[in-house]
């Protein structure tokens, strides 16, 4: 079956909790990029409440055998938040074999470069779309490229240094304002990383129907969704959502504050969801009807020696 096959395992094993576990701590972002599904004005400027990632701790650390990773950021910028590295750390020592942190690096100074490596952070993903000035910032709004430049080397000098072992993912996402950049981006960077780095140029996606970014395939909805059996995404109110394109916020299927983790992946409305999607009925939900997202590879190019996730 597709999904067991993509997921590596069997259904009955699937839907007793979730492999990955994204976790938005912070409902902000100081960039306003031009290709985001995430409508600025819906912002809540809401921090995860402490007592939400306690619960969240715990269940996760009685759950760890089974979760791949757990990824602090969600549609916020993760660095936003002052507790990140002790959220990072705490995840550590519960048991997490693999925690990760997205970011735009504007914020990543020094300090905070340390601060993750020392806390043992196993994966950042970093967005960088051009090394034009111009291009990155007509891109990326509201953020300076020499800024982020400058953190993004030297969060790459002190992982070498402090924590060799952390992977870094850096990735451009092609549209028609950095065309003609890939190749030069992919050898910038792919010389200045380890062999279990990353650089990868992604395509644009259309965040559901809320971006009209990409094709839409009405040969999709003949495959159930992948991520309907492998990701949980937890909002910054603790609501938990269909799936990441949710950006809106359209699609709860449970709230963290109320009901455990495995309650909500177990629960009546992602069992509809998944239902509707195994009996071909997937068009029936419009953030669903032919959405490529997690159908295929989103990845336009991968460089040379570097691995794909």
């Amino acid at each position: 079956m597709h999904v067991e096959r993509r997921q590596g395992l069997p259904l009955h094993e699937l839907v007793r909790y979730p492999k990955y576990v994204s976790i938005e701590v912070i409902d902000f972002c100081n960039a306003r990029c031009v290709m985001c599904g995430v409508d600025p004005d819906r912002r809540s400027r809401q921090k995860l409440p402490p007592e939400i990632f306690d619960k969240l701790l715990g269940e996760l650390a009685e759950n760890a055998e089974h979760v791949r990773w757990v990824s602090l950021g969600g549609n916020g910028e993760a660095l936003a938040d002052s507790g990140l590295e002790d959220k990072v750390a705490r995840l550590k020592q519960a048991g997490i074999r693999r925690v990760h942190v997205t970011t735009n690096a504007s914020l990543l100074t020094e300090a905070r470069a340390e601060g993750l490596l020392r806390a043992g952070i196993d994966y950042v993903g970093i967005s960088l779309d051009s090394l034009d000035k111009a291009t990155f910032e007509a891109i990326r709004i509201g953020l300076n490229f020499d800024d982020v430049y400058r953190n993004l080397r030297n969060f790459i000098w002190a992982r070498d240094a402090l924590r060799p072992e952390t992977q870094i993912r850096i990735q451009m996402v092609a549209q028609d304002l950095n065309a003609g950049e890939q190749e030069d981006f992919m050898r910038h960077w792919t010389e200045h990383l380890m062999s279990h780095d990353q650089v990868v140029i992604q395509r644009v996606f259309g965040w559901g129907r809320i971006r009209d970014l990409e094709p839409r395939s009405a040969a999709a909805n003949a495959i159930p969704c992948i991520t309907l059996w492998g990701s949980m995404d937890i909002y910054a109110d603790g609501k938990v959502h269909m799936c990441c394109n949710d950006t809106n916020g359209d699609i709860v299927v449970g709230d963290t504050r109320t009901h455990s983790l495995a309650e909500i992946w177990q629960g009546p409305e992602m069992t509809r969801i998944r239902e509707l999607h195994l009996n071909h009925q997937r068009h029936t939900i419009e953030l669903c009807d032919g959405c490529m997202t997690w159908n295929e590879n989103k990845h336009a190019t991968d460089g040379t020696g570097t691995k794909q996730s």
